[in-house]
Order: structure tokens, then sequence, then C-alpha cells
């Protein structure tokens, strides 16, 4: 079982965790749960588990700090080529899988388990300006929000992979990013739904964090 800590200063995100605990905690005291420990005896690519995702077909991924595995209830598959510390994990809206490293960039992962990994060059303007990725967040049909330590949030299109870059901070809709990041940025330590509109994000070394509406991009 993995648990997220996080400090934030927003009393209404605050108010929000302890409404979810409380409801979990009733939840759980209502019914009958069976537990099962899961390790690298069972298959598991690391003991060390950085994100677990049910996805739509109710496979359980997990990311592990040496790759991605992917749980059937009864099997642990290791996902070839993503042998690294994995950060974050994403189904998005058209079933494509993605996968954050903490230093080797983002993961394309298709329908039929090619993965494609996305790296920075510094020969290539065009890659992505860092491999260090934190969280994962699908914006829209066209759209992932990627959450980096070094460039705080990027946009990365779907169909194109072309990537751009957060610098208004009064939006967060990718119309209005640049090509490239700003030269002063935050460490973006998490991003998360709140609701069908509204999500949340979080960066560490600035001690703010930000609320932002999914479909206009404007920030709260």
């Amino acid at each position: 079982m993995a648990f997220l800590f996080c400090t934030v200063r927003s009393p209404l995100f605050r108010s929000l965790v302890v409404q979810l605990l409380l409801g979990a905690s009733a939840y759980c005291h209502a019914q009958d749960l069976r537990f099962q420990h899961l390790t690298t005896d069972d298959g598991l690519s690391d003991n060390g588990i950085n994100c677990v995702y049910e996805d739509r077909s109710g496979f359980i991924w997990i990311g592990t700090e040496n790759g991605l595995d992917r749980y059937d209830g009864q099997r642990i598959d290791h996902i070839n080529g993503t042998e690294d510390h994995i950060a974050a994990f994403l189904e998005d809206a058209q079933g494509t899988r993605w996968a954050a490293t903490k230093d080797h960039g983002l993961l394309r992962i298709d329908a039929f388990g090619a993965v494609k990994a996305l790296r920075h060059d510094a020969a290539d303007a065009r890659s992505i300006a860092s491999d260090q990725i934190t969280a994962l967040y699908d914006l829209d049909d066209s759209t992932i929000l990627i959450g980096s330590r070094q460039v705080s949030l990027i946009f990365c299109d779907k169909r194109t992979l072309a990537f751009s870059y957060w610098t208004d901070s009064l939006s967060l809709a990718p119309a209005r990013a640049s090509a490239r990041p700003s030269p002063s940025n935050g460490w973006c330590h998490a991003i998360v739904p709140l609701d069908e509109h509204l999500f949340w994000v979080g960066f560490l070394n600035f001690h703010e964090t930000i609320l932002a509406d999914r479909r206009t991009g404007v920030v709260t």
C-alpha cells in the first residue's frame, strides 16, 4: 500500500483531503476487505513502489524503482523498455498509456505494448526540455500536462509529440504556452484532479499551489 504525503497552504484543499480520508475510513469499516501482499517474489520489478493506477479495463499498473509492471489480479507482467524509476503513470482518454521517469524522460506505451522514450536531446530544440518528470495529467483530447522537477509544467501534444511550456501565471491553457521554458522555474511536485473541471498543482520549491480550470486553463 502506498501513501501520498503533501504540504499545502490551501484550507480548501486540506478540508477536501480530510473529508476524503474520513469517507475512506468509514467505507473500509463497512466492507469485508481482503489484502494481498505483492513483492518481487511474485514478479514485481522492485519492492519500492512509487505509483499505482487502475485502468479502464481493470488492470493495475505499478510504477516501481526499477520499471513498470501490470497486474491482472493473478499475474504480474513487466513492461519491457521501462527499466527505470517510474514516478507517475496515466492512461489518457484515447487509451494510450504514459509513464513519467525520475531521470530519463517520458515513456509512451501504445495499445500493443510498444514503448517510445521521449528524452531531452541538447542537439534538438524540439525535444522535451527536462528528463526529470514528476507528474502526469490528461488535460484534454490533445494534450498531456507534465510536471517536471526542472521546468515546472510541460504540455505534450498527443498527436505530434511536440512539447511546449507553461510561462503564463494566469493561464494553463495550451494555446498560451511558449516554445521554450521560462528561465525561472519551480519544481512541480504533483498534479491532482479535484473534480470534473478543477485540478490542483503543487510546487515544491515555490512553496505554493495553484488551482486551474481544465476547460479554460484559467488559474484561480
